[in-house]
């Protein structure tokens, strides 16, 4: 997640002076995500740069900037990291994760109470799993990073209102 403010820098820098022979810096940047060895996190990635630059684009009305803005560099970032596709797809068909049931996984899931860890991590302390049940385990969701993520979004929007601040929002 680190590389998205670098790569949505990347993409004004060459969307705002309509300059495109900026995007293969765009379309480098996603392919170093996608060549990192771990596919779901450079698909968020991924996802939150294209609905940023999609999103940009769609509301100065330029819809005919989405082939050469968006989707090239996106083509482009599949392409140079195309490599690392086959080998991680096929390593993902050795997953633990498909031996199990979907009860087995509704089993698991987080609980609405432990869904108060967004708005405040380790609210019962540090052994949030004694408290919330299986799967609230703060540290293996990730929640501390969540919530500074949330409250940043929620200063941001509400201290400044402009296009840029409102698609990182979304």
């Amino acid at each position: 997640f680190g590389w998205l403010p670098l790569i949505v820098w990347s993409w004004r820098r060459a969307y705002l002076p309509r300059a495109p022979g900026r995007l293969p810096w765009t379309a480098l940047l996603l392919a170093m995500t996608m060549l990192g060895g771990h596919l779901q996190i450079a698909l968020y990635v991924a996802l939150g740069w294209a609905f940023y630059a999609v999103g940009w684009v769609l509301l100065e009305r330029r819809p005919r900037d989405l082939l050469l803005y968006v989707a090239a560099p996106g083509i482009l970032a599949i392409a140079l990291s195309s490599l690392q596709w086959l080998p991680a797809l096929e390593m993902a068909r050795l997953s633990g994760r498909q031996a199990g049931t979907y009860a087995g996984a509704m089993g698991d899931a987080l609980t609405w109470r432990a869904l108060i860890q967004l708005i405040a991590p380790w609210f019962h302390g540090d052994n949030t799993y004694v408290y919330w049940g299986p799967a609230a385990n703060g540290i293996e969701s990730s929640w501390g990073t969540g919530c500074a993520a949330f409250w940043l979004a929620v200063i941001a929007v509400c201290r400044r209102r402009d296009r840029s601040v409102g698609l990182l929002a979304g």
